[in-house]
Parts: C-alpha cells; structure tokens; sequence
C-alpha cells in the first residue's frame, strides 16, 4: 500500500508539473499584449492621450518585470540578440526580430526603428507643416511601422512624395536619416548567422516568479506571491486577483459537483441492486430502454424545461428560478443548518438537472456489473454453500462491482465541473462556469487560464483518489503491481 501511494504521489507531482508548465506556456501564447489589454481597462486613461498612454504602458510593463526572459533558458541565434525581451510593445519587438533574422544586423535594424520614432515625433511636433500633410505624414510613418520585410519597407520609403510640400528643415533631415540607415541593412543578409545557436541562461526569470512570486513586485499594485502560493496573477479586465475570482466560484461549482456525484452513486447502488434481484420481472426489461432515454436527455434541455413548468408562475411556482440565495442574502442569526434549508429551494432543480443524467449512467453500469458477477465461479461457489441471493449481490458481488463505479464517478467529477457552465447559465449561479463565460467574453485570459490550472490540479487529484479506493476496494491491484515491480 505504501509503494502505491509514493508511486501515485510521484505521479501526481509529475503531472503538476507538466500542467504547470503548459498553463504557463499558454500565458505566453495567449493573443495580443496583456500590457496593452490591462492599460485598455484602466479608468485612468483618457482617450487621445498617446503619449501619456505610452508612458503607461513603460511603467507597466518594467512594473510587471516584462523585461526579464520567459525561462531559465533562451535559444537564439547570431542574428537576434537574447537581450530584444527588453524591449517594450509586443508589435515592436517582433518586428525587430523579424528585420534581424533577414538582415543580421540587429543594431542597425534597432537604429533604424529609432529614427522611424524620432521622424513621428518631429512632425508631430513640427509647426511648419499644413495639417493636411502632418496627417498624411503621420499615416504615411505609421504603415512603416507596422512593415516587417525589406521589401515592403524599400517600396514604402521609394514612394515617399512630400518633399516639396514640407517646410521644417528638421522633419527633411529626419527623412534622410530613416533612408540613409534603411540603405545600410537593406541588401545584408543573415546567411550562416541564421543557423548559429546562441543558448544563454538566466536565474532571474518570469517562469521562476510566475511560480514562486517576485519580491520586485512587492511594492507596485499588483503584488505576486506566485502559483505554489495559490496567486494565480491578476484579471486584464477588472485588474483583481484571479485567485479571489475563482475561489468564491470554485466552492459553488465544487459543492454543486459533490452534491451531484455523492447522490447519484448513493440512489445508483440500491436500484442497479434491485433490478438484478427482479431480473426476471417486467421493470427489468423495460428499465435499459428508460435509463438510456433519460441519458440522452440534453443538459439544456432538461434544465430549460423544468424552469419553465416548476419555476414559472403561471403554471407551478415551487422554487427559485436563478441563483443560490436571496437577493437580499440571509439574516445574520440563521444557524448553518437554517442557512440550508433556506438554500435547499434554489439547489433543487439545478441538482436534478446534474444528476438525473449521471444517476442513469451509474444504474446501467452497477446493473451491467452485477449481472456480469453473477457469472464468475466465486458466485457459483457462494451458491453452492446455501448463500442466499440477497446475501449473494450484496455482500459478494457488490465489492467488485463498485471498482467500475468509483472510476467512473471519478471521470464523471471533472466533467461536471468543467460542464457547469451550461448549468449555471441556465439557472444564473455565480460559479466557475459563469466566471468562465465572463472571461471568454472580454477575453480575460488569465482568468482562463487560472480554470485551466484550477481543473489540472482537480482532476488529477480525483483520479490520485480513485487509485487509492480501488486498491481498497479490490486488495488484487495492490499485488498485481507487486509482482510487475518484482519482475
């Protein structure tokens, strides 16, 4: 028992870790500038402001220790310097890595978008052109900007046409310096310098904070104590903790998860019982054809339908149609058990929608296993020395047959809890399922990723519990990973 519970432990941890470094991976892969997307939901920002924007976005991003690599590690080239993580904009980075790898000359390429700044700034600046050409002009260095081949920037730069119509001598030097410096990397090329590898490692790292925290953060608003300490970072959107997010709304979803499993299996095993010890009766027959109507019932369906007959004033108004709890919450003197007779209106028909459909599955399997049971030689021994049939199912044949069951309700948990979001849409429950369905809609991705890591730790540690009731339930396993260890 032992040895099974180090090797399941080490597994788990095994698993962790990999979940951990994809939820990790995907903060990295996630679309667009978290940067620009927590600065986008700032109050403080007033529309315009470019430059004040821009200054944001530096504090921020250095704030946030953006500026440090990703891993332990990074993989380069001759071409593209290591050090390019510096530098903030998303956009901007990538371009210059892109130009590097073409021409194999970083600094000038560098150099080259510097000049493209200081030429936007002076004739933002300049008061010595019409504003019909400072706006064209502006449009005419912002597609520059956004160009990351050779090719596209020459034949920007070739069409340049407002020579005669710019006045400031300062804005005509700038132009010549931006081709001057375009015409010195223009026509180099990366050649071998693309192939070279260049492997630098780093002890300071967003992987290593993203996992133990950063005392850099410490004194910014936005302090990390990292995953190993539940800090599962902070919403683009609304700018709070993730963990404070999820930790109200796992509890709901996870209570509802429990409630669902634990009654499913407790009415499964008695009625599976009973059909096997009437197998022979007319309900036996029938009740296959009914459990596999009842599992093929949609969720939706299902959920919608019983609002609309015992939720719905105008036929049966029996119970709460939304939420969990009053809207004015409960009266500070109810006792815990008050406070859940008071819930148990609202829980009703989100629990029947949950379970009636895993309640159906568990009786056809507990059914399907006792019956097969009633075939093995230890069954017919059992018979053979006067053991009674009620004696036989459930104390002989039930054992057995609760292996298949705990697996299953162990698949079946995380599936419940990672469905919860048709459930709690339908009947307005402030769960994970609804955090869910908020952070897809204004594309919250740490909130996402949060549940990713959330559901990762949960459903290995179901499965971790279900090795370990197997083996209790079934001494067999235990051996038979004794005696391959031993081979």
């Amino acid at each position: 028992m032992i040895q099974l519970l180090i090797r399941r432990i080490g597994a788990l941890f095994f698993s962790l870790a990999v979940i951990v470094i994809i939820g990790f991976w995907l903060t990295q892969a996630m679309p667009g500038d978290p940067v620009q997307r927590m600065l986008n939901t700032s109050n403080d920002l007033e529309a315009g402001n470019s430059e004040n924007h821009s200054k944001k976005y530096d504090q921020l991003y250095y704030q946030l220790d953006y500026e440090i690599p990703n891993f332990y590690f990074t993989w380069t080239n001759l071409c593209v310097p290591d050090s390019f993580y510096k530098i903030p904009q998303l956009n901007r980075r990538n371009q210059l890595i892109a130009l590097s790898s073409q021409t194999g000359n970083p600094m000038k390429v560098y150099v080259f978008k510097k000049t493209e700044e200081q030429l936007m700034l002076q004739i933002s600046n300049s008061n010595k052109i019409k504003k019909e050409v400072k706006i064209e002009l502006q449009s005419y260095v912002n597609r520059i900007q956004l160009l990351s081949t050779t090719g596209e920037i020459a034949t920007a730069i070739n069409n340049f046409k407002w020579y005669n119509e710019i006045k400031d001598s300062v804005v005509l030097a700038c132009v010549d310096q931006l081709k001057e410096h375009f015409i010195s990397f223009e026509h180099a090329k990366a050649g071998v310098k693309l192939w070279v590898p260049v492997i630098k490692f780093h002890s300071k790292n967003r992987f290593h904070q993203w996992l133990f925290g950063s005392n850099n953060l410490q004194a910014t608003n936005y302090d990390y104590n990292g995953i190993v300490h539940g800090d599962l970072g902070y919403s683009t959107v609304s700018h709070r903790p993730v963990s404070s997010i999820l930790q109200k709304s796992f509890k709901i979803t996870f209570i509802l998860s429990t409630f669902t499993i634990f009654i499913a299996v407790f009415f499964s095993i008695p009625i599976a019982i009973a059909l096997v010890l009437y197998r022979n009766k007319i309900i036996a027959h029938i009740a296959p054809g009914i459990l596999l109507f009842i599992y093929t019932i949609p969720v939706f369906f299902l959920g919608t339908l019983l609002l609309m007959i015992f939720a719905n004033p105008s036929i049966i108004s029996l119970f709460p149609s939304s939420g969990i709890a009053p809207a004015e919450g409960f009266n500070s003197s109810l006792s815990s058990w008050e406070i859940f007779l008071h819930t148990l209106p609202y829980l009703t028909l989100p629990l029947i929608t949950y379970t009636i459909g895993s309640l159906a599955f568990f009786i056809r399997l507990m059914q399907a296993s006792l019956i097969d049971q009633l075939n093995t030689d230890y069954i017919r021994t059992a018979r053979a020395k006067g053991a009674s049939e009620n004696r036989i199912i459930c104390i002989h044949a039930l054992q057995n047959c609760l292996i298949p069951l705990v697996t299953s309700a162990a698949t079946a948990f995380p599936a419940m809890i990672s469905g919860s979001v048709i459930l709690e849409n339908i009947y307005s429950i402030p769960g994970m399922g609804t955090e869910m369905i908020h952070a897809v809609q204004n594309l919250d991705y740490p909130v996402m990723i949060g549940f990713f890591l959330i559901m990762g730790v949960v459903t290995i540690s179901i499965y971790a519990l279900s090795d370990l009731l197997n083996n209790f339930f079934d001494p067999r396993i235990h051996y038979k990973l004794k005696e391959v260890s031993n081979e």
